[in-house]
């Protein structure tokens, strides 16, 4: 459940989200199960779950809310699967921001100790909904994996370019947040609906791809900045992502931007995963979920033409100050190169 945010929504658009109600309902219950704990963990718990909130985490709270409401679970029920991801992203989500080296809102010392605390309170929550039914947690154990995996390597460069990517490793990049897909599973087994299983998962890996692109086109200067592995400045440059290389890479990516084409091949390819994404979500018939998709669909839409809006200003404003203001420029220069992702 980590890298699949947008961290700044490129419009003023929110998301779809679960109801109000049903997101008080989830908090109290959250704070209650961590109430019994000693006080300084119940108060960073309390402290870390305001920085997981929607609108920001909307999917990770809402989407087993809108499969339980599609699949037709007893609301209580659906609360409880509510509960668990809350509880689950709290955890994964710490264990992503010690990795990262993120700052946190209580003291280091702390964090081991509150995430042990959000582990044995996420497996509880599951155990009393699952007992020790395979049918769930041989699927958990498979996305718990592929979120090990994906997190030891995170910022390891890929052994090819990005314009030679198959959909492996577009898969890859999704990886990070596959403990999303484990109330996919809890949904379907609690419903019976297990034949929807392998269609929905792979709809929230095409998700995820999809808002992993998005989301390094927006921190691609922070990511190269820290040394984070970031797939925008992939798609702009062959070149490794360290210190070395890291002036030639941002001046690759500007050119990108200003001269060539601002981006767009690389905005249609999460746009063509979000097109996945619907499709293999339709047999669920899950309304909430296909609108979320069309917003992040728009989302990707409106980040491209910022970035090509923004990259027209400066080439104006470059041009304003090198010969006046009489002298205009085209918004879009003309891209000689050949092939979506050429950068020669």
């Amino acid at each position: 459940m980590s890298e699949v945010n947008l961290r700044r929504a490129p419009s003023t658009h929110t998301p779809p989200v679960l109801p109000m109600v049903e997101q008080r309902v989830a908090r109290e219950c959250y704070l209650a199960a961590c109430s019994a704990a000693p006080p300084c963990l119940a108060d960073a718990a309390g402290a870390w779950l305001e920085t997981i909130q929607p609108p920001r985490w909307a999917l990770e709270w809402s989407l087993p809310f809108w499969l339980g409401e599609s699949l037709g679970l007893p609301s209580k029920v659906t609360r409880r699967l509510v509960l668990s991801n809350v509880v689950g992203l709290a955890y994964v989500r710490l264990q992503d921001a010690w990795a990262d080296g993120e700052i946190l809102p209580f003291r280091p010392t702390v964090a081991p100790l509150l995430a042990t605390l959000l582990y044995r309170r996420w497996m509880q929550e599951y155990i009393d909904l699952f007992g020790s039914e395979q049918k769930f947690w041989a699927p958990f154990d498979q996305y718990l994996t592929e979120w090990l995996a994906a997190t030891a390597s995170s910022n390891d460069m890929p052994e090819h370019s990005f314009r030679d990517y198959g959909p492996d490793d577009f898969l890859r990049l999704a990886q990070r947040g596959a403990p999303l897909k484990v109330c996919v599973a809890g949904a379907c087994v609690l419903a019976g609906r297990e034949d929807l299983l392998a269609a929905l998962t792979d709809a929230i890996d095409h998700l995820l791809v999809s808002a992993v692109l998005l989301d390094h086109a927006q921190d691609w200067s922070d990511d190269l900045a820290a040394g984070r592995y970031n797939a925008f400045v992939a798609y702009a440059s062959p070149l490794p992502q360290t210190p070395e290389y890291r002036q030639i890479n941002e001046r690759s990516i500007q050119q990108e931007i200003c001269l060539h084409k601002a981006g767009r091949p690389y905005f249609r390819v999460a746009r063509d995963h979000l097109r996945i994404a619907r499709k293999r979500a339709r047999p669920a018939n899950c309304p909430d979920l296909q609108r979320y998709l069309s917003w992040l669909d728009q989302q990707a839409a409106t980040c491209g033409e910022r970035l090509a809006g923004n990259a027209a200003a400066l080439l104006n404003d470059a041009v304003r100050r090198l010969f006046g203001p009489m002298v205009s420029t085209d918004a879009e220069q003309p891209d000689s190169r050949k092939g979506d992702f050429s950068n020669d």
